[in-house]
């Protein structure tokens, strides 16, 4: 038998959850040898009209939408069931992908209660709906830019309109009333620092499962980190070697790099007696708080930048400390 022969008859004697594993990680190494970025899809999957069924979604998420999403550089990806964990796994994309498209075509009741939960956390959310459905759609979301298709699903004409929604999400414009009312205040800026910890978390998963070394899972942090330098919504990413005893600070914005941890995230609220000088108060440091919380989320006044709040979400990852920081100026905040 050839042995390509032999390797499809195996993976067709697999079960169902067997082939999609495989499918899953052949994905995720695609995505990985093509750079593609992480983008969550919301739409329907099974059927909403006579024409629109199961067949009909699938052949628009894998050939229409994926293809037009890739070309920008992103990979779309839609919810996997998995059991028990399916809802929480939703609310977690929803909460922390910088990017979700929103297919609102047909009022599928379960995009939109995920759309809602979306636009009350954070912005950077696309909408598509089918241009004949564009006027039945609520007046409150017309006026915030609805991406619309022809029913040919034509790629190259949906590619070049995501040019511009893409750019408005990039940079978190507002995207929905709620982001109108609420995109100046903390809770955005929290979910956007909680969406940072989880992207770069989720690329050293992807990487070390597929082998790669510990200065090329760096070497692609600091590629991360630096494209989310120049937003709007200012986001960055450092990361702690806590296994070494100076914990050297190796992924940083600041060239060079502090020299160790604990002289960083010195929170100004958080003040404690000086033992060198009895009387006066110094800035405490956030880092063993965080070594020792080990995930969590952490709203601080950095020493020596007044009038800015920072969100600091951070993770241990093995001998790493992960942070992702959102910063907001105090005369941003609503009163």
């Amino acid at each position: 038998m050839n042995p390509k022969d032999s390797i499809k008859y195996q993976i067709d004697q697999l079960p169902p959850h067997g082939v999609h594993a495989i499918d899953k990680w052949l994905t995720d190494w695609d995505r990985l040898e093509k750079d593609l970025k992480d983008c969550f899809v919301i739409m329907p999957f099974s059927a909403t009209k006579d024409y629109r069924n199961e067949a009909y979604w699938t052949h628009f998420f894998f050939n229409f939408l994926t293809p037009a999403l890739e070309r920008h550089g992103y990979r779309p990806r839609r919810s996997e069931a998995n059991g028990n964990n399916l809802i929480r796994g939703i609310m977690d994309d929803l909460v922390c992908s910088h990017l979700v498209i929103a297919v609102l075509t047909d009022f599928n009741p379960n995009v939109w209660y995920e759309l809602g939960v979306r636009h009350s956390h954070r912005s950077g959310t696309i909408m598509l709906c089918e241009e004949d459905q564009i006027k039945t759609l609520p007046a409150d979301l017309k006026n915030q830019g609805i991406l619309c298709y022809g029913q040919e699903l034509n790629v190259s004409t949906l590619s070049d309109a995501l040019i511009h929604f893409l750019g408005r999400a990039r940079e978190e414009e507002s995207d929905s009333p709620i982001s109108d009312f609420l995109a100046p205040g903390m809770a955005f800026c929290i979910n956007r620092a909680i969406g940072g910890r989880h992207e770069a978390i989720q690329l050293i998963r992807r990487y070390k499962n597929l082998g790669h070394s510990e200065e090329e899972i760096l070497s692609k942090l600091r590629t991360l980190e630096e494209s989310w330098r120049g937003r709007k919504k200012e986001l960055q990413l450092s990361v702690v070697h806590t296994g070494e005893r100076s914990n050297p600070v190796i992924v940083h914005r600041a060239h060079p790099y502090p020299e160790n941890a604990e002289a960083g995230w010195k929170d100004y609220v958080m003040r404690s007696e000086d033992k060198k000088t009895p009387g006066q108060a110094s800035s405490k440091s956030l880092y063993k708080h965080m070594l020792a919380a080990r995930r969590g989320i952490q709203i601080a006044a950095i020493e020596g930048l007044p009038g800015r709040l920072s969100a600091i979400a951070f993770e241990t990852y093995g001998d790493w400390l992960i942070v992702a920081e959102s910063h907001i100026q105090t005369t941003e905040l609503r009163s």
